[in-house]
């Protein structure tokens, strides 16, 4: 009898952790839809030279880019992309009032040659997803489709990258 208490406790419990997340992942995505619907944003847009860290000589292989939209004064969404040798990577970061709720992560590898011989630069092929779902800055949720040719060592990258992107669209 104990136990079965004690085992329809911990359900009701976990139950309703898990309607809690759900509700607020699809607040998350109510927030993120609303910015992706709206238009009329102030854009600014910083290119490879306005990114290149001055104290290093280090640049991506094929650029970068960071579009920051903005409505009444207010960081809505960053969008940044980069150029590496064999693939290009975006990351799109979503916030709601001062907090970042929602990152989207996109790897597109650059094929191999038909030859063999190095990679083919003129095509893209999709082969990585990535979903991070935050509520009061701690991630609730990780969705990862595909797999990224070179995985990154730190799977936490985008919120490291987000505080430098920042800082680098309020210097500029």
């Amino acid at each position: 009898m104990r136990f079965t208490l004690l085992a329809l406790f911990l359900l009701l419990i976990s139950y309703s952790v898990s309607a809690q997340e759900s509700q607020a992942i699809l607040s998350i995505r109510r927030v993120v839809a609303g910015i992706n619907a709206d238009s009329g944003y102030k854009i600014k847009t910083l290119d490879n030279e306005d990114l290149l860290d001055k104290d290093s000589s280090e640049a991506s292989d094929n650029g970068q880019g960071l579009k920051a939209f903005y409505k009444a004064g207010r960081l809505k969404k960053l969008v940044y992309s980069v150029g590496l040798s064999f693939a290009m990577r975006t990351y799109e970061y979503y916030f709601d009032g001062m907090n970042v709720v929602f990152i989207f992560e996109k790897e597109a590898d650059y094929p191999e040659r038909k030859d063999g011989i190095g990679l083919d630069n003129s095509k893209l092929i999709p082969a990585f997803e990535r979903r991070f779902y935050i509520e009061n800055n701690k991630i609730i949720l990780t969705k990862t489709k595909g797999r990224q040719r070179i995985p990154e060592s730190d799977n936490q990258r985008p919120l490291t990258l987000l505080k430098d992107l920042l800082a680098d669209i309020k210097n500029k």
